[in-house]
């Protein structure tokens, strides 16, 4: 008797340990716009970091905000200011909104030197003014610096590839933190003496 007709069942690639097949799609992709962005290729890291930032704002997830600055920074690199201010607003009001008013301390001076690097001072200014009203200065946990220890801190997140400012990441202690945009742990090198 003939064997009935079966469509092959495509095996599915296994997730990482611990990880919903979803999440590691969207590490691809957070990996991918910060790979574009590094090499320069500013539109397509921006559109990538735009299309992440989105669907973390439909998914309410906690690193909305860090993706929309980051979509900010490249439209600004890529020249187009209009995508770059609507961004970074969004940023920024998502920061406030979920009272992460110290995150925004420690974030805000870059914010406000790359758009004054960009010619966008009047835009900067407001954003400069928007800063000193918070009533709260850089929490601990986000002012420590690398000269705290002697071991050197990555420069890049090993899990999404972020580039890494140890003076606008979340300090757990001296030689743990928080990534900005996957939320890993990141810790100091450890020598080999």
């Amino acid at each position: 008797m003939p064997r009935p007709f079966r469509h092959p069942i495509r095996p599915r690639r296994p997730a990482r340990a611990g990880r919903r097949p979803a999440v590691e799609r969207a590490l691809v992709r957070l990996r991918r716009a910060h790979q574009r962005m590094e090499a320069g290729d500013y539109l397509a890291a921006a559109r990538m970091f735009s299309d992440l930032a989105d669907a973390a704002d439909r998914q309410q997830l906690p690193r909305g905000a860090q993706l929309h600055l980051q979509a900010a920074r490249a439209w600004l690199k890529h020249g187009d200011n209009q995508q770059a201010l609507k961004r970074l607003h969004h940023g920024v009001d998502l920061l406030e909104r979920t009272g992460q008013h110290k995150r925004l301390a420690a974030l805000g001076p870059r914010l406000v030197a790359e758009m004054r690097d960009a010619g966008l001072d009047v835009e900067a200014d407001e954003l400069q003014a928007r800063l000193d009203g918070l009533e709260s200065s850089p929490h601990p946990a986000f002012a420590r610096s690398q000269t705290t220890s002697q071991q050197p801190f990555p420069t890049k997140c090993g899990n999404c590839g972020g580039v890494i400012h140890p003076d606008e990441i979340e300090w757990i202690d001296e030689d743990h933190a928080v990534c900005s945009y996957c939320g890993s742990i990141l810790e100091r090198e450890l020598s080999s003496f």
